[in-house]
């Protein structure tokens, strides 16, 4: 009788050790694979849509905090975007603009919005910009800046981090764009900068003109070259200067008609891997 009871006793601790084993890793294993979790996804937010899960603890509060911040600084929507669908390059490009056409486009004060859109299934990551109607927007290369800044993180899997330095790297680019689409005067000082490296530059070439004239003490001025011709060996008795031949070449100068920037939904992307 007391082996029964003893052995029961052994097979429901063994039973509920194997239930509370199981439970947590069938629950990790939903919010990893299902792309429409929302458990990291600040809720009511148009800047911040983590359907892969990607940011764990207090992460989402932080990074959406931080893209607040600089959304407001910059005037222009910075938004993060993950997914898990393992999405082609064009695929992730459509994902974005209708993303932006769903959620930002008609429900901000401004349309400027820069998206990083990160899918982890492909490791595909795409910067966008939209603003349509405006001039105010990001070029090709400053799209590829952005991209390659956040992609070494990215890849280490560091995603609060990333998503932090893209928030930050995108309001100092597009912070300094103004409404005619050139850059700010006051965010790129580039007078000051110019003169204070010609007064740098002026003074490194005083100094090493001095180092030099203080090598030559034994060098004295003279108004001609006697000295330096032997006696009877140059005799000049005519001298002219004649213009031989001239040749020029003429080659326009390339017209650039290329142009970057998005209308409508549909935005300006630099897309890549990591």
């Amino acid at each position: 009788m007391r082996k029964s009871i003893r052995k029961s006793i052994i097979l429901a601790m063994v039973a509920l050790l194997t239930l509370t084993f199981s439970i947590p890793v069938c629950a990790a294993e939903t919010a990893n694979n299902a792309p429409a979790a929302t458990a990291n996804t600040t809720s009511g937010s148009m800047l911040l849509d983590d359907k892969a899960g990607l940011l764990k603890g207090n992460e989402p509060q932080q990074v959406l905090e931080t893209l607040e911040v600089d959304s407001s600084k910059s005037n222009c929507n910075i938004v993060v975007i993950t997914t898990n669908q393992g999405l082609s390059e064009s695929a992730i490009r459509s994902y974005a603009d209708n993303y932006y056409a769903t959620n930002v486009e008609n429900k901000s004060q401004t349309n400027f919005c820069v998206t990083l859109t990160v899918d982890i299934s492909s490791r595909k990551v795409d910067v966008g910009t939209y603003n349509p109607g405006s001039k105010r927007n990001l070029n090709d290369a400053a799209k590829d800046e952005i991209r390659e800044y956040v992609t070494s993180d990215l890849t280490n899997g560091n995603y609060a981090k990333a998503f932090t330095k893209f928030a930050d790297k995108t309001a100092t680019i597009a912070g300094a764009i103004d409404e005619d689409g050139g850059r700010s005067k006051a965010s790129f000082p580039w007078g000051t900068r110019i003169l204070i490296s010609l007064v740098i530059g002026i003074i490194l070439a005083v100094i090493i003109c001095f180092i030099i004239k203080s090598q030559l003490k034994s060098v004295a001025m003279k108004s001609n070259a006697a000295d330096y011709v032997r006696e009877g060996s140059l005799n000049i008795t005519s001298q002219s200067d004649r213009f031989l031949y001239s040749h020029v070449t003429k080659t326009a100068k390339p017209k650039n008609n290329s142009s970057s920037g998005g209308g409508g939904s549909s935005g300006s992307h630099s897309t890549g891997s990591f």
